[in-house]
């Protein structure tokens, strides 16, 4: 699921707007907003620790639509601690559909 709305892809460049802040936590955020609705990434946004620059959390979301249905997804990762998944569904015919997962790592 995370593979899917990776944004490295030389593919992508100019097709997100980035910015970069300090959350006034210690943290340099940086965010990207699509540009266009129709990619499926819509927002990424990536915290990382200002001084040694590792990662401290990834939230994503993405979304497509098509006639017949409109996926959403809200994906959460926190290095060694936290997966979260979260998929909603509106179809046209039928009942919404919902899904939450989350793995939480034990060392």
């Amino acid at each position: 699921t995370f593979f899917d709305a990776d944004i490295g892809d030389e593919k992508y460049i100019d097709r997100y707007q980035v910015d970069v802040f300090n959350d006034g936590m210690g943290a340099l955020v940086l965010f990207y907003t699509a540009k266009d609705e129709k990619l499926f990434t819509r927002t990424l946004q990536v915290r990382l620790d200002a001084a040694t620059h590792r990662v401290l959390s990834v939230f994503i979301e993405t979304g497509k639509k098509s006639f017949w249905n409109e996926e959403t997804q809200k994906l959460y990762y926190t290095p060694m601690k936290l997966i979260q998944i979260q998929e909603y569904s509106k179809p046209l015919i039928g009942r919404k559909k919902d899904l939450h997962v989350t793995w939480r790592f034990t060392l």
